[in-house]
């Protein structure tokens, strides 16, 4: 026999023996999912916990103009801004806070109900008395835990 047939005999033996890749574990939802959100340059940068649950690791989700968040879970939003005065704005949910440079803000929250929300700036964005700055996705538990697992493979 020669080697290379025996390096995929013994390869092909460990894997039907339960030695290959093991399937990753489901994602972990700590509550409150802490969620942070920059704006800069009239755009909303998100960073999702990604599939470890704890912001500021390496599997970080990131997005941009797009908040994803499960429904039924306590949200903890940490705004900030790098440049501008922006306002968080979500009139369906009445959820409404400002981002300052060099301050944080925060914005807990619970949603209810499954739906996509004009993220908005109202007010004190420039001269434009309201830009939509992105959506705000509200989707069950279930999809928001494949939606990490998928964007985590990436």
């Amino acid at each position: 026999m020669r080697p290379f047939h025996a390096v995929f005999l013994l390869a092909g033996s460990a894997l039907a023996a339960g030695c290959g890749p093991r399937p990753l574990p489901p994602p972990q939802i700590v509550e409150p999912i802490v969620i942070g959100v920059t704006g800069t340059n009239y755009n909303w940068h998100v960073r999702n916990p990604g599939p470890d649950g704890r912001l500021n690791t390496e599997d970080d989700i990131y997005t941009v103009q797009e908040l994803r968040v499960p429904i039924e879970s306590k949200i903890r939003l940490e705004l900030q801004s790098l440049d501008l005065l922006y306002t968080f704005s979500v009139p369906e949910h009445n959820l409404r806070e400002i981002a300052v440079p060099d301050l944080l803000f925060t914005l807990e929250f619970i949603l209810s109900e499954e739906g996509e929300y004009e993220l908005r700036c109202e007010q004190i964005c420039g001269m434009i008395q309201r830009m939509v700055l992105g959506s705000l996705i509200a989707m069950s538990k279930e999809e928001y835990s494949q939606w990490l697992q998928t964007e985590d493979a990436r």
